[in-house]
């Protein structure tokens, strides 16, 4: 007989919570209270990155906690920020505007459903193929929060960089572009991975000092490197085939 509660229970009320404080933000968003809309996303991505500790720590992953996390990201990180762009500016644009700012929801679910037909829940990986849901959208929402009419940039640049940024982090999110994974908080990959995770600290502290004011640029550092590294990736691929093609000629 089984028992009637589970180890699971452990991470899934983490999951759970990262639901919860998804759903109060889409609360906040439709009052226009952004600023707490974003504090609440970044409570979820807390609540996100806890249930994987909690779920290794005590050994209790499971396909049901995956797909459970994959539908509270999908809350948090794709409906959220989705609607935030919505009311904060495309809102004027009628039907086309509803579109355009759902596209982080609609390459979100793509990502998140890939992701979950090709990944095991005992998977660790290094880096992720595809820009991460809860980085996607931390990226749009701290435009929105810290940038975006806050005369930090010329009022026509913000607003036409919206509709190429807005593309570009969803396409980002179901590409071949590979991005590095958070560090482990254990003293192997913190050796092995000593320089990423020194830069993921100054980013922290610096995101910090600035009140997170520095996250978007942050964020938009660590998605033009992945996009910059798959560049250079294939580049040096189609070089090699270049050279390949040429050898079997000479033969």
């Amino acid at each position: 007989m089984k028992p009637l509660v589970t180890k699971s229970i452990i991470p899934n009320f983490f999951t759970i919570g990262n639901l919860v404080s998804g759903f109060t933000a889409i609360i906040q968003i439709s009052r226009g209270e952004f600023v707490n809309a974003a504090l609440f996303i970044l409570a979820a991505m807390l609540f996100d990155a806890l249930d994987g500790m909690m779920a290794r720590l005590v050994k209790a992953t499971s396909e049901l906690g995956m797909q459970l996390d994959s539908l509270s990201d999908m809350v948090s990180f794709g409906i959220a920020p989705s609607y935030m762009l919505y009311e904060a500016f495309f809102f004027q644009y009628g039907f086309f505007g509803i579109i355009f700012s759902s596209l982080p929801a609609i390459c979100g679910a793509m990502r998140l459903a890939k992701y979950n037909i090709t990944s095991s829940a005992n998977e660790d990986k290094t880096y992720f193929t595809g820009f991460p849901i809860p980085s996607a959208a931390i990226t749009l929402v701290s435009y929105i929060v810290f940038v975006f009419d806050k005369n930090i940039l010329p009022p026509e640049f913000e607003k036409n960089l919206i509709f190429y940024l807005v593309p570009l982090v969803s396409y980002a999110m179901v590409g071949r572009m590979r991005f590095e994974n958070a560090p482990r908080p254990n003293l192997k990959d913190l050796k092995k991975r000593w320089f990423f995770a020194s830069m993921f600290v100054l980013a922290i502290v610096v995101a910090s000092i600035t009140a997170g004011k520095a996250i978007f640029f942050i964020m938009m550092l660590y998605l033009l490197i992945g996009i910059f590294r798959w560049l250079i990736n294939l580049i040096n691929k189609d070089r090699l085939i270049e050279e390949i093609v040429d050898d079997e000629d000479i033969d």
